[in-house]
């Protein structure tokens, strides 16, 4: 009886060893106290324990056992250092996990250690470095035939390939885990990391086919994934899982839609400490509440989705915050700001590699511009301009959509009206072809405007 009760005192046993010299006891506490936490959804709490197992080693008088567990613990935490945006001295203890496994010639180890390495270079802005670290790990996991190795490393290179906007390659590298996971009869396994990863790796495919225009193939993908991660226990999982299709709604114009998902999304974050994805919700909920005519609260969720991360120290998509601020100013009419926010957004993407939110940021910066006495035509157009042949040179057509409106806008603002029409009429066969209703009537209305001016 009092066996089956042992976890509700793993933390005091913990650090009833610690002073003591049983080294290893504490260790083995702590360990199971941080993977209590974890289930708890207390990452931050998960990642102090997980630190005073690693402070224990020290203590260890065997050389061997010391790195055996040193791997042991950095692969126990990395769930909460990845949640957590790696904090501060993440990158201490992936080097010190590389130098350990290297030492012990663990080449499983060693991939996941060099992928997560790279996923940290790439969040403090260093993409080509993390991508350098991340594809050597995934060519290596692929090498060894490892399911595992190939599912800890899949999930970081798909991020990189989300950020430079190759959507494409996300729907084809997604497929081969998708079909090796279901093979492997792995369905509900999160291989180490914070999310189980088939539901996950679903709902990342549906956004990126969101991304190429294809929204019905999308929206099974998110079906589906709903329907893994519903019979799984990791709130977690569940979040990401609403959040990526309240994404493609929002890509759509489908606000309402959008908002309902991004609201069940926040409902399980309640449950968590997870600030990372809490962000990330509260600054796409900002937006659609923005357009659903209520800028004013879409702007004050968008700062609480700030103080998330500088609450937590993350410097992870920054680039997004200041963007979703900037279009929630553009929809309550204060363009000056709107228009700083957006060259804010725009600094950070292009630092992060963040190739869709430069396009994005680059549109909206031109779209907001035409409104302020100082900007130029030339320079609102070319920043427009140069978004969407971003767009048109990676197939995201819901975005060169947006690009074509914008300047069609342009023009129309200036006068322009046929320049104005040829644009128009793009994004109106652009957005009827892909369902996006919001955006086709706006485009619409404009066209007839210049056709009936009176």
């Amino acid at each position: 009886r009092y066996h089956s009760r042992l976890e509700e005192f793993y933390e005091v046993i913990s650090y009833h060893y610690q002073p003591s010299h049983y080294y290893e006891r504490a260790f083995h506490y702590l360990k199971l106290s941080g993977e209590k936490s974890m289930r708890n959804n207390s990452a931050f709490e998960a990642y102090n324990f997980y630190q005073a197992a690693l402070a224990s080693l020290d203590q260890f008088p065997n050389a061997d056992m010391k790195k055996k567990s040193r791997v042991e613990i950095i692969h126990a935490m990395m769930s909460s250092i990845i949640v957590l945006g790696f904090p501060e001295d993440s990158l201490d203890i992936l080097e010190s996990g590389i130098e350990a496994a290297s030492e012990l010639d663990d080449r499983k180890s060693l991939i996941r250690f060099y992928s997560n390495a790279g996923l940290y270079h790439s969040s403090k802005g260093k993409h080509d470095q993390g991508l350098e670290f991340i594809e050597k790990a995934y060519v290596e996991a692929h090498a060894i035939g490892d399911i595992t190795a190939i599912s800890q490393t899949t999930p970081d290179l798909i991020l990189m390939k989300m950020s430079e906007g190759r959507f494409s390659e996300v729907v084809e590298i997604a497929s081969q885990l998708i079909s090796a996971i279901r093979e492997e009869g792995r369905e509900l396994d999160n291989f180490g990391g914070p999310a189980v990863v088939l539901p996950a790796f679903l709902s990342m495919s549906g956004y990126a086919l969101s991304h190429l225009g294809r929204f019905e193939e999308a929206q099974n993908k998110f079906k589906e994934g709903l329907a893994v991660a519903s019979r799984t226990d990791s709130i977690f999982t569940m979040a990401v899982c609403n959040s990526y299709p309240a994404r493609s709604l929002a890509l759509q114009g489908m606000w309402q839609g959008a908002k309902d998902f991004y609201l069940t999304a926040l409902d399980y974050l309640k449950q968590a400490t997870f600030p990372f994805l809490e962000a990330f919700v509260k600054s796409g909920l900002g937006v659609a509440e923005a357009f659903l005519g209520d800028p004013q609260y879409g702007e004050k969720l968008v700062k609480e989705a700030r103080s998330c991360l500088k609450a937590a120290n993350m410097e992870w998509n920054r680039s997004i915050i200041f963007f979703s601020q900037g279009i929630c100013s553009h929809e309550a009419g204060a363009m000056k700001r709107a228009h700083v926010l957006m060259d804010n957004a725009l600094r950070l993407a292009v630092k992060e590699h963040e190739v869709d939110l430069q396009g994005l940021s680059l549109m909206w910066k031109g779209r907001i511009a035409k409104h302020l006495p100082r900007q130029s035509s030339e320079e609102a157009q070319s920043s427009i301009m140069k978004g969407l042949e971003m767009f048109t040179g990676l197939d995201i057509k819901p975005d060169a959509a947006m690009g074509h409106l914008f300047l069609g806008e342009h023009y129309a603002a200036f006068s322009e009206a046929e320049e104005a029409l040829i644009h128009l009429r793009k994004a109106e066969a652009l957005f009827a072809s892909l369902d996006m209703g919001y955006w086709y009537n706006q485009t619409k209305g404009i066209i007839q405007q210049l056709e009936s001016p009176e």
